[in-house]
């Protein structure tokens, strides 16, 4: 049994400081905030067909921490 790829679904980041990086991705990005609560936050360029393909998830200890990739989802036709 196989899978084919369809797209990038969405991708979660460890972030420092949920505020600044809500901001950038608000502000300077241009998306819309879908939810957002105190440990995270998600984004959509078009949240009137997608829920988010940016995840912004607390937890990064410093810029120095290599671990800031919290996920990557893809799009699939069939599991």
């Amino acid at each position: 049994m196989s899978a084919k790829v369809l797209g990038l679904g969405h991708i979660g980041f460890y972030v420092q400081d949920l505020d600044l990086m809500k901001d950038f991705y608000a502000n300077f990005m241009g998306m819309t905030l879908t939810k957002a609560g105190p440990l995270g936050a998600f984004f959509s360029a078009d949240p009137e067909g997608v829920d988010h393909e940016i995840a912004l998830i607390t937890g990064r200890a410093s810029l120095d921490d290599p671990h800031w990739i919290q996920q990557i989802s893809m799009r699939v036709d069939s599991l």
